[in-house]
C-alpha cells in the first residue's frame, strides 16, 4: 500500500498538471478521483491536506483539516487575529491536538502565531 500526502484545495481541484502526474504516476484513475473528491461537499475554501491510500488500482481518500498557518495567512489577508479568530482556530484544529486541554491547544496556537510574528 502506497500513501499519497497532498495540499490541495477541494473546491477548485481540476484535472491539470501537478495533480494529474502524481496521480498517474501511481496508477490513480484521475476522472475518478476528481469525481470523488468533488463528492465529499468540502465547504472550506483552505488548502487541505489528503491522504491518498492507493492499493493497486483502487484509492480512498482521508480529508486532514488544513494547518494552521493555512489558516491564519487567511485570517491575516483580511486583519489582525483576535480572541474570537483563536477560538475558530481551536474548533477546526482541536481533533489534530495532542490534547484535550483547551488551554495548552491555545497556547499551542499563540506559538505558531508567534513563530509567523504576528502581532
Amino acid at each position: 500500500m502506497k500513501i499519497l500526502k497532498l495540499e490541495i484545495v477541494i473546491n477548485k481541484v481540476s484535472p491539470k498538471p501537478p495533480l494529474t502526474s502524481i496521480l498517474g504516476q501511481n496508477g490513480i484513475n484521475i476522472n475518478k478521483f476528481i469525481k470523488e473528491i468533488k463528492s465529499l461537499n468540502i465547504k472550506n475554501l483552505y488548502k487541505n491536506r489528503i491522504k491518498i491510500l492507493v492499493k493497486k488500482k483502487s484509492f480512498k481518500i482521508l480529508v486532514l483539516p488544513p494547518t494552521i498557518n493555512v489558516i491564519v495567512k487567511d485570517i491575516l489577508k483580511n486583519k489582525k487575529i483576535n480572541k474570537k479568530d483563536i477560538e475558530n482556530i481551536y474548533k477546526i484544529k482541536k481533533n489534530d491536538f495532542n490534547t484535550s486541554n483547551k488551554k495548552k491547544c491555545f497556547n499551542m496556537i499563540l506559538g505558531t502565531l508567534k513563530s509567523m510574528k504576528n502581532d
